[in-house]
């Protein structure tokens, strides 16, 4: 069933996007705000939804997602007439994602934040995306938290740079404690991750409460615990029911997940790179003490045994466990992301 754009956002939008256009996808050195992304996004993720019939993830290959060639011409138009967007046939299959589409419209690419809302009279939530993905997958959410909440998407400095990957875990949780503070550099923050996120996000907490401050929540969005500590428990927490299967040849593919980001081939394919670096990282990463402070835990039917199982025995703070609705990506978009958007702006209001 096609989903039916929001026409109200699409006229405001349409106008700004189509000047960029003109100005042939190149903006000011500066490239877009964290609001402008946010935007834009939703407005184009609208089109992909009205032609594909349901959200997808900003770095989703549309004919992977289920689009056909025969679609490329109805999308095409509704970027067209909707996003003010004109893009040519070859351009699109060219990268064939959301975010493929936005970067050649902006003309740059999104650095290691997105600052979607820094306004608000509450603490900043930022939040960290899992391996593969990047800070538009929180896009959804930050749009259903409102004006009042503070939202920052922090992401691997790789996802859309050409860089490459984050081999020191400690490097990363540093580097993102840093960016944290440099949005917050005083008063009380939250933290949340996605996936692998999850487990960055917890690091990044401990650092912060090494340098003194004070981490209000963390948010913990359907992410495994990491290997080592389930290991540890033996048969106390169950095995996970989504086991790693590395793309074979081994030999050809591990030099292009080794080197994601560096090289960056096109239609989203550097992100499934990126996915599988973090899985194997994930393997590696050293033992994270618990959190002492309040965790909330959201679950969904991707692997529920092993999450919630392996997040109770870490004890730490009070952990209260949410089972939400949707798959491990689309319990962050429509319609489901209104459920994880209730909880978290009930536990950030207490």
């Amino acid at each position: 069933m096609a989903l039916t754009p929001k026409t109200t956002s699409v006229k405001r939008l349409s106008n700004t996007v189509r000047d960029v256009t003109r100005r042939s996808r190149v903006t000011s050195p500066l490239g877009w705000s964290g609001e402008q992304w946010l935007e834009r996004y939703l407005v184009v993720s609208e089109a992909w939804a009205h032609v594909l019939g349901r959200y997808v993830d900003p770095v989703a290959n549309f004919f992977r997602a289920g689009g056909t060639r025969e679609q490329v011409g109805e999308l095409l138009s509704a970027l067209r007439v909707d996003a003010g967007i004109d893009l040519s046939r070859k351009d699109f299959e060219a990268v064939a994602t959301q975010i493929g589409v936005l970067q050649l419209v902006a003309g740059t690419s999104v650095g290691d934040a997105v600052p979607f809302r820094t306004t608000g009279a509450k603490p900043p939530l930022f939040l960290v995306s899992g391996s593969g993905g990047v800070a538009l997958q929180f896009a959804f959410l930050a749009r259903e938290l409102g004006d009042g909440q503070p939202v920052i998407g922090l992401q691997s400095r790789a996802a859309q740079q050409r860089r490459l990957p984050e081999y020191s875990w400690r490097g990363q949780i540093r580097r993102l404690a840093d960016r944290v503070e440099s949005f917050a550099p005083s008063g009380q923050v939250a933290l949340g991750g996605h996936s692998l996120g999850g487990l960055v996000a917890l690091g990044v907490a401990h650092e912060l409460t090494r340098r003194g401050r004070h981490v209000k929540e963390l948010f913990i969005v359907d992410s495994r615990p990491e290997a080592r500590f389930t290991r540890s428990l033996g048969t106390a927490v169950p095995p996970t029911a989504n086991v790693l299967n590395f793309p074979r040849p081994v030999v050809l593919t591990a030099p292009a997940v080794a080197l994601a980001g560096v090289v960056r081939p096109g239609a989203g394919k550097v992100y499934e790179a990126q996915f599988y670096f973090g899985q194997v990282r994930r393997l590696v990463i050293p033992p994270i003490p618990a959190f002492n402070g309040p965790t909330h835990l959201f679950v969904t039917a991707f692997d529920p045994d092993h999450v919630e199982t392996g997040w109770r025995y870490r004890g730490g703070g009070p952990l209260t466990v949410d089972h939400v609705p949707g798959s491990h990506n689309s319990c962050l978009r429509p319609p489901h992301v209104k459920v994880i958007a209730q909880h978290v702006a009930s536990y950030l209001s207490n």
